[in-house]
């Protein structure tokens, strides 16, 4: 069926739609385009046979007076009459030639379409018939057994027992069963620690047993073993950190070799914990007398060569630092740490 039609430009503006449009008003050349959508659809050679003008104006859309529509096409010359065919839109063919031809295009499509299914049957019949085994002798019922001429003082051969071949025949290689991926994926699947992805993991373990890229399933499972074994991490962070199936197998992770363990660090703690000695009187006298120098030189005031505190007239303040042991000079104070004038560097009055 057509889908369009064409409309040359001018043809709202040409002489006959004017006129036809000063017969019957704006909308006969609305009935009109309507009319020439129903015959690019359902008449595309442009003949209107056996429609009465009733029918031509239903067609159009027509709702003012009957007759009045069909009586202005035939005098504005968009409709001709046809001997024996009725009523003909004019010059159809000519202005729409791709939808007058509508009807011949579509038969052609068809035959086109039968030949092609009669050509694509031909050769299904011919693949059929040189599948099928040519027709030949029955074979007789000892055909199966080679016929050997038997050797100078040989016994003839023996029949073969059952399952076992003739004489002269290859034995049968038995085939794999169709099934052994699928036995052998799950025997993987038992084996591998993490069970995650099955579906998918089962669809790649048969497309790489398929293509030859999977080692046998004996050193699958002893790479599984071997892994989850001695890897570290499988053991530690197991199963955050072990490869999902998809990935092991994806990744060709059966080639890897756990890496050797850490040495272990052993931490001993001493038994015992060793002091120093004690300070003898010599020794505390000593550091005592180097901390009383310390601190009376961060103080900025003079010393003489015993350590004690001299005035501004160079006269000593504290008694000399052996009277320090009775808790009264500076050195003893300042020996003990205790916030004392003495310790501060201001004489010290005595009772």
């Amino acid at each position: 069926m057509n889908m369009d039609f064409r409309l040359k430009v001018g043809f709202a503006d040409h002489p006959k739609t004017r006129k036809l449009i000063r017969l019957c008003g704006e909308e006969a050349f609305r009935c009109l385009v309507r009319l020439l959508e129903y015959v690019t659809s359902y008449r595309p050679d442009g003949h209107l046979a056996g429609l009465t003008g009733t029918d031509v104006e239903i067609a159009a859309g027509w709702t003012g007076r009957p007759g009045v529509l069909i009586r202005a096409l035939k005098r504005t010359g968009f409709l001709d009459p046809a001997p024996g065919r009725g009523l003909t839109v004019h010059d159809w063919g000519e202005h729409n030639p791709y939808a007058a031809r509508g009807a011949d295009r579509q038969a052609r499509a068809r035959q086109a379409a039968e030949a092609r299914w009669n050509k694509a049957r031909a050769a299904s019949r011919r693949g059929r018939a040189e599948t099928k085994p040519a027709a030949g002798p029955a074979p007789a019922a000892d055909s199966g057994r080679a016929r050997t001429k038997p050797v100078a003082g040989q016994a003839p051969d023996a029949p073969a027992a059952p399952g076992e071949p003739f004489a002269g025949q290859a034995p049968a290689i038995p085939s794999a069963p169709e099934d052994a991926p699928e036995a052998e994926f799950a025997r993987f699947w038992a084996a591998y620690p993490r069970a995650e992805g099955r579906e998918a993991a089962r669809a790649l373990y048969r497309r790489l047993r398929r293509s030859g890229d999977l080692p046998p399933l004996a050193d699958l499972l002893s790479a599984v073993a071997e892994q989850r074994a001695g890897n570290p991490v499988w053991a530690r962070e197991f199963p955050r950190f072990v490869p999902s199936p998809v990935r092991w197998l994806r990744e060709g992770r059966w080639a890897d070799r756990p890496a050797p363990p850490e040495p272990a660090v052993q931490w001993t703690r001493p038994s015992t914990v060793k002091m120093e000695p004690p300070l003898t009187a010599a020794e505390l006298a000593e550091r005592r007398q180097a901390l009383a120098l310390l601190s009376r030189a961060l103080q900025g005031r003079a010393l003489d060569p015993q350590g004690r505190a001299l005035d501004p007239q160079g006269r000593a303040l504290d008694p000399s630092p052996s009277e320090g042991e009775s808790g009264s000079g500076l050195v003893g104070r300042a020996g003990c740490g205790r916030g004392t004038p003495a310790a501060a560097g201001r004489p010290v009055s005595k009772a």
